[in-house]
C-alpha cells in the first residue's frame, strides 16, 4: 500500500518536472523569439506611441521608455518587468477596465478603442490597439498595447467638418452675430474658447464692433463700438499676423509703445487676424487666464488656417445682409413714395378746402356787413368772424411759404430778446377766443410759468417761437373736446428749458406716430367735428425748432391725449443790455460798419460782380481799403504780399478756383495768415456746392445775388468788428418803379444802389463792354471744344445776368454752363448761344435806353 502510494506520488513529481520544463521551454522560446518579434513592433510604431506588453498572468514583459514615463507621471515611481499591472496601478486608477480589455487580447481578439483627455486646459485624442501575443507555434504567450496620439488627425477633420458646417450654416442664420456664435460653437471641440471673442473693425470710424465676445473676467458692450488703439487686439490688425503671446513678448511690446495693457491680463493669449484678399476685416482671439502655455504653434497654425474661411465667412454675411437691408429699404422707399403721393392729393383736395372755407366766410360776411338794418351786436360779431377767416387765410399761406422756404433751404432764424412769460400770456388770451369761436367754452386752458418774472426772456426767434406754440395749441383745441389744454415751460438746466403744450383729446394712434412731423400727415378722427388743416403745422414747427437749436418730441394715448415737448437754449449774456440789442423795425436806419481801417481782398475774376462789391461796402465806409484779384492765383500772391482783416472769394475763377484758393491758404500759408477768414461767393446754391466751398476752409458760403446787409453782418462777425448806427432819409419816396423792360429788370441793382443812377449806369456800361467780348469768347471756346473756358465764361455770364434781372439770359447760360461741365448733349449748344446772342442783343437795347435816358 505504501509502494503504491509512493509511486503515485513520485509520478506527479514527475508531471510537474515536464510542465516547468515546458515552462521554461516556452519562455526561452519567447525570450529569443517573441521578444524579437515585440521589438520589431515598436521599432514599426511612432516615436510618440507608447507600448506595453504583458504575459497570460498580466505580469510587464516589455515596455517602451514613452510608457515607462507615461507610468511614473501616474503613479509617481518607476516599473519593471515581472511587475503585475493590475497590482502596480490599481492604487492609481481603475483597472477594472483594462483587465476586461487585456483578457479580450489573451482570448485571441484584436480590436481599439479611441477616446479623449485634457491636458492644460486642451483636448487631445489617442487610439488604443489591443493585439494577442504569438510564439513560434501560433500560441497565445501574452498580450501586447500601445497608445497612438490621433490629436492632429482628428483635428483635421473636426476643421474640415466644422468649415463644412459653417459654410452651410451661414445664409440660415439671421445676422453676423449668430454666425460668430455658431463659430464659437464649433471651435470649442478643437481649442480651449473659454474666453473667446471677435472684434470686427471699422475702417471709417477707427473703431471694433464685437459680435460675440464672452470673458470670464471682463465685461464690453456688444452694441457700442469702441476704440482698441495700442491694444493687443488692434496691434494684431494692424500687423496682419498671429499673435501667441508670452510674458517676454508681452514686455517687449509694452516697453516699445507699441501696445498697451487693456482688461485682465491673461498668460495665455492668443490673436489671429481676420483676412480677407485685400484687407483686414477683424480679429479672433482665445485666452486662458489661469494657465501659461496653454496654446502651441500648433494652434496658431491651426487658428490661422481657420481664420481665413472664417473671414470669408463673416464678409459673405455682411454682403447678404447689406443686400438685405438694401431691398428692404427699398420697399420702404416704396411704400413711402405710394404714401407720400396719396398724402399730397389728400393734401391738394383740403387745400382747396382750406382756401375756399374762409374765403367763402370772408366774402359772405362782408355783404352781410353792407345790410343797413343789423344791429352793433351783429355787426361786431360778423368782423370777429371775417378777422378769424382771414387769420386763418393768412395761416394757410404762410405754412406754403414756409413749406417753399424749408425745401429751398431759405427759412431765417432771426433771434433777439424773446419776452416768454408775456408771449404765453397773448397766447393764453388768443387760445380763450379761439375756443369760444370754436364753441368750446367748456374747455379749460392752463398756462404753467416756471419763471414769473414778467420780463423772463431768451435770445432765439420771436416770431417763430409764437408760430410754433400757436401751431400746437391749434392741433390741441382742433383735437379736444372735453377736459383741458395746459401749455407751459420747465428748466432741464441751466442751459436748456422745455415748453410743452399737453391736452386731454383723442390721442394720436400708434401707427401714425411715425409720420406726425412728416408734410401732410394728418390724423382724422370720427369725433373730431370738421378739424381742418393742411397737415404742414408740425413739419414745419420740427424744422423750426431745430434750427433754432432745439428738438421735438411727442407723448401720446389715445382716448386719453397727447403731449408735445420741445427744447431751445438758453442764452441770457446775448441781450443783457436789450437797448444794445434791439432789433430796428424801420427802413429809416441803415448799419454802419468802421470800415476805416479794415484792409479787404476780393477776389472775382467778374468785373461787373467786383464792381457791386466795391460799391456795396463803400456805402458803409468811402475810405474803405480794398484791393481785387482776378483769380485765386492773384489772390494767393496779394495775401503773400499784404497783411488783409478778411478775403471775399468768388467760387469759380480761371487758373486757380476759389476752393483751390482757400485749400492752399489753409494749409500751405504760415499762421496767421492760414487764419484770414474767407466769406466765399457763387452763383450756385446747391447742398454739395456749400459742402464743399465749407470743408475747402471757407467761413461763410453766400449765394449770388448778393444782399448788401448779409454780407456787411458777416464781415462784422468775422472780423468783430462794432456798428455805427446813423439815421439816414428815407429814400422810398424816391423810388422809381421800371417796370417797361421786357427782358431786364434792375430792381436788385436800385435796391443795392440805393437809386444812385450814376453807379448803376455804370455797372450797365461795364455789361455793355464785358458781354459781347464774352459771347465771342464763348463761340470760340466751343468751336474749339474748349468745354472749361465755356463753362467759366456761361457761369461768370449767368452771375452777371442775375444782377441786372435778365432771368431768361441767364437761364439759357446756366444751361450752357451744365453742358459743358457734363459734356453732354452738345449737340444744344448751337442753338442755346445763339438764343443768348439774340436775348442779349434785346437786352442791350434796353441797357442803352436806360444809360440814355436823364
Amino acid at each position: 500500500m505504501e509502494n503504491n502510494e509512493l509511486i503515485t506520488r513520485i509520478n506527479e513529481l514527475e508531471k510537474q518536472v515536464l510542465l516547468l520544463q515546458d515552462e521554461k521551454n516556452e519562455m526561452q522560446s519567447m525570450n529569443l523569439k517573441d521578444l524579437q518579434i515585440l521589438v520589431n513592433s515598436v521599432i514599426e510604431i511612432p516615436d510618440e506611441t507608447i507600448i506595453f506588453a504583458v504575459d497570460k498572468k498580466l505580469n510587464f514583459i516589455a515596455f517602451n521608455n514613452n510608457y515607462l514615463q507615461h507610468i511614473k507621471a501616474t503613479i509617481g515611481k518607476e516599473i519593471t518587468t515581472g511587475m503585475n499591472i493590475v497590482e502596480t496601478l490599481k492604487n492609481y486608477t481603475d483597472t477594472r477596465n483594462l483587465e476586461l480589455e487585456l483578457k479580450r487580447a489573451l482570448n485571441s481578439e484584436e480590436f481599439f478603442q479611441v477616446g479623449d483627455y485634457l491636458k492644460n486646459a486642451q483636448r487631445y485624442y489617442y487610439k488604443d490597439v489591443y493585439r494577442p501575443l504569438y510564439n513560434n507555434n501560433n500560441q497565445i504567450i501574452g498580450a501586447i498595447v500601445y497608445y497612438i496620439d490621433i490629436t492632429e488627425t482628428t483635428r483635421s477633420v473636426k476643421i474640415w467638418q466644422i468649415l463644412l458646417d459653417i459654410y452651410e450654416i451661414v445664409h440660415s442664420v439671421a445676422n453676423i452675430n449668430e454666425l460668430v456664435s455658431f463659430i464659437h460653437q464649433q471651435l470649442t471641440q478643437i481649442i480651449d474658447t473659454t474666453n473667446f471673442y471677435v472684434a470686427l473693425y471699422d475702417e471709417a470710424n477707427d473703431i471694433y464692433s464685437f459680435p460675440f465676445y464672452v470673458d470670464k473676467y471682463d465685461e464690453i458692450s456688444k452694441i457700442k463700438p469702441q476704440s482698441l488703439k495700442k491694444s493687443l487686439t488692434d496691434y494684431v490688425r494692424r500687423k496682419g499676423k498671429p499673435l501667441l503671446l508670452s510674458e517676454y513678448i508681452d514686455n517687449e511690446l509694452i516697453k516699445n509703445g507699441e501696445v498697451e495693457m487693456v482688461g485682465t491680463p491673461s498668460p495665455s493669449w492668443l490673436g489671429v487676424p481676420l483676412k480677407t484678399r485685400d484687407k483686414t476685416i477683424g480679429v479672433m482671439v482665445v485666452q486662458n487666464y489661469k494657465t501659461k502655455n496653454v496654446f502651441t504653434e500648433k494652434d496658431v497654425e491651426l487658428l490661422a488656417f481657420i481664420s481665413e474661411h472664417i473671414a470669408i465667412a463673416l464678409e459673405r454675411k455682411k454682403f447678404e445682409q447689406e443686400l438685405k437691408s438694401y431691398a428692404e429699404n427699398l420697399l420702404i422707399a416704396k411704400d413711402k413714395a405710394e404714401e407720400s403721393d396719396r398724402l399730397k392729393s389728400a393734401f391738394l383736395a383740403n387745400i382747396s378746402h382750406e382756401i375756399r372755407t374762409p374765403l367763402n366766410a370772408i366774402l359772405g360776411f362782408s355783404k352781410l356787413l353792407a345790410k343797413h338794418e343789423l344791429s352793433k351786436n351783429q355787426r361786431q360779431e360778423y368782423f370777429a368772424y371775417i378777422e378769424n377767416s382771414g387769420n386763418n387765410l393768412l395761416s394757410l399761406i404762410n405754412d406754403i411759404i414756409d413749406v417753399a422756404k424749408i425745401e429751398a433751404g431759405q427759412i431765417l432764424i432771426k433771434k433777439s430778446k424773446c419776452r416768454v412769460n408775456k408771449i404765453l400770456d397773448e397766447l393764453l388770451d388768443n387760445t380763450n377766443k379761439q375756443k369760444a369761436l370754436k364753441e368750446k367754452d367748456h374747455l379749460e386752458i392752463r398756462l404753467f410759468k416756471e419763471n414769473q418774472d414778467p420780463n423772463f426772456g431768451i435770445y432765439t426767434d420771436c416770431n417763430r417761437f409764437k408760430q410754433i406754440f400757436t401751431n400746437l395749441l391749434s392741433n390741441s383745441l382742433k383735437f379736444t373736446e372735453t377736459g383741458h389744454i395746459e401749455f407751459g415751460y420747465q428748466y432741464v438746466d441751466n442751459n436748456t428749458i422745455k415748453f410743452y403744450v399737453q391736452d386731454s383729446g383723442i390721442g394720436i394712434p400708434e401707427d401714425k406716430h411715425n409720420i406726425i412731423f412728416s408734410r401732410f400727415g394728418q390724423i382724422l378722427d370720427s369725433e373730431v367735428r370738421n378739424p381742418g388743416g393742411t397737415g404742414l403745422g408740425l413739419s414745419i414747427s420740427k424744422h423750426l425748432i431745430e434750427e433754432m437749436g432745439g428738438k421735438i418730441w411727442f407723448k401720446s394715448e389715445q382716448k386719453k391725449g397727447t403731449t408735445f415737448f420741445f427744447t431751445l437754449p438758453i442764452i441770457s449774456n446775448e441781450y443783457e443790455n436789450e437797448n444794445a440789442q434791439k432789433e430796428e423795425t424801420t427802413e429809416h436806419k441803415a448799419e454802419k460798419m468802421d470800415f476805416a481801417n479794415l484792409r479787404i481782398l476780393i477776389a472775382e475774376d467778374d468785373a461787373i460782380n467786383t464792381k457791386l462789391l466795391l460799391d456795396t461796402l463803400n456805402l458803409y465806409e468811402p475810405n474803405i481799403k480794398i484791393d481785387t484779384a482776378q483769380d485765386g492765383q492773384i489772390a494767393i500772391k496779394m495775401l503773400e504780399n499784404q497783411e488783409y482783416d478778411i478775403i471775399i472769394m468768388d467760387i469759380r475763377m480761371p487758373n486757380i478756383d476759389g476752393n483751390e484758393a482757400t485749400k492752399f491758404i489753409r494749409t500751405k500759408m504760415p499762421t496767421p495768415k492760414n487764419q484770414i477768414p474767407i466769406i466765399g461767393l457763387s452763383a450756385h446754391a446747391i447742398k454739395d456746392e456749400v459742402n464743399k466751398s465749407l470743408e475747402a476752409g471757407m467761413n461763410v458760403f453766400l449765394t449770388k445775388p448778393l444782399i448788401d446787409k448779409e454780407i456787411i453782418q458777416h464781415i462784422y462777425r468775422l472780423t468783430k468788428r462794432n456798428f455805427k448806427r446813423d439815421e439816414e432819409k428815407n429814400n422810398n419816396d424816391h423810388l422809381i418803379l421800371y417796370n417797361n423792360y421786357n427782358i431786364i429788370d434792375l430792381s436788385l441793382l436800385r435796391q443795392m444802389y440805393k437809386n444812385d443812377k450814376k453807379k448803376i449806369d455804370y455797372i450797365l456800361s461795364l455789361c455793355q463792354q464785358n458781354v459781347p467780348n464774352q459771347l465771342i469768347e464763348m463761340e470760340k471756346s466751343f468751336y474749339k471744344e474748349k468745354w472749361d473756358v465755356l463753362r467759366t465764361i456761361a457761369h461768370t455770364l449767368k452771375s452777371t445776368f442775375n444782377y441786372i434781372g435778365a432771368k431768361e439770359l441767364r437761364e439759357i447760360a446756366k444751361k450752357i454752363e451744365e453742358i459743358a461741365t457734363n459734356k453732354t448733349n452738345i449737340n444744344e449748344l448751337t442753338e442755346q448761344i445763339s438764343n443768348l446772342k439774340s436775348i442779349w442783343n434785346l437786352a442791350l437795347t434796353e441797357i442803352n435806353k436806360e444809360i440814355n435816358n436823364q
